[in-house]
């Protein structure tokens, strides 16, 4: 299985990914995500994601410096367990828990 975008699956704006976000998939991701920059807010979903690494948390900081460069709010939607788990361990919960509006 491999990480996928269904953008058609919500508002403009929204991303949601399906299938596993790890090592493997994680840099085709990355390429595709550069385009997803260009309006005011980006939400990520992650409802359809099955599996995650630690490539899933180093994907999410670098959407979130990407956002910050480009002058666009990002919020993660639905953030997979495994991957809160990897957040929390490396301190990261103030930023990537909380990087959407509000």
């Amino acid at each position: 299985m491999t990480a996928a975008v269904a953008s058609d699956a919500g508002p403009p704006g929204r991303q949601t990914l399906s299938g596993e976000l790890t090592f493997a998939t994680v840099p085709d991701l990355y390429h595709v995500s550069l385009a997803w920059f260009t309006e005011e807010s980006l939400s990520v979903d992650f409802a359809q994601v099955g599996k995650a690494d630690s490539a899933g948390l180093a994907l999410m900081t670098e959407w979130l410096r990407l956002a910050r460069e480009k002058n666009c709010r990002v919020e993660f939607l639905n953030i997979p367990e495994q991957v809160q788990e990897f957040i929390r361990v490396s301190g990261l919960q103030d930023v990537l828990l909380k990087a959407g509006p509000g």
